[in-house]
């Protein structure tokens, strides 16, 4: 994870040249990234694999009992994600309520992203804007567009003052 820290971080600083990193689908022989961290997003960026509708081919895994991907709150940033598998280990996996697939305190647009074996929820937004809230943020206008998951403790969960609107199109949370 430190080559995505590293390649995240030069997008960031070099946000008027670059706005996307592109993560593309593993060689043959080669076909996930895995991950022992969580990969943290907190500024504008687009996140970018390979694939068609409802089939992303980007794969990226973590073992179990770590939040994958989060986004937390910050004052305006724009995260897209967009075709990519993210999974857990599958091994004795335990329900987990602080560990998700993707964890979202901001306005995000996610599209063909699919998640599974998550030990907690699949897809958590949660997001309040009043100060001093354990969760903090502001997630309305949010998009999820041909989002899957498959056996997480929950596939979506949406909770927070500042979730209340949020497009979910062809999407089956399982």
């Amino acid at each position: 994870s430190a080559k995505f820290t590293a390649a995240r971080d030069y997008i960031y600083n070099h946000s008027a040249s670059f706005s996307t990193l592109y993560i593309p689908e593993g060689r043959e022989g080669v076909n996930t990234y895995y991950f022992l961290t969580t990969l943290t997003f907190d500024k504008n960026i687009k996140i970018l694999g390979d694939g068609v509708f409802n089939m992303p081919k980007t794969m990226l895994s973590w073992p179990q009992n770590i939040t994958c991907i989060r986004l937390p709150s910050t004052n305006s940033a724009h995260i897209n994600i967009e075709d990519l598998a993210i999974s857990q280990s599958s091994e004795n996996k335990k329900p987990d309520s602080n560990a998700h697939g993707i964890d979202v305190n901001t306005f995000v647009h996610l599209k063909n992203i699919y998640v599974s074996y998550v030990s907690g929820n699949g897809f958590n937004i949660r997001a309040c804007a009043d100060k001093g809230s354990p969760i903090f943020g502001n997630a309305d206008q949010s998009v999820l567009e041909n989002c899957q998951t498959y056996d997480c403790m929950n596939g979506l969960w949406l909770e927070g003052c500042d979730v209340n609107v949020v497009s979910v199109t062809n999407c089956s949370f399982v």
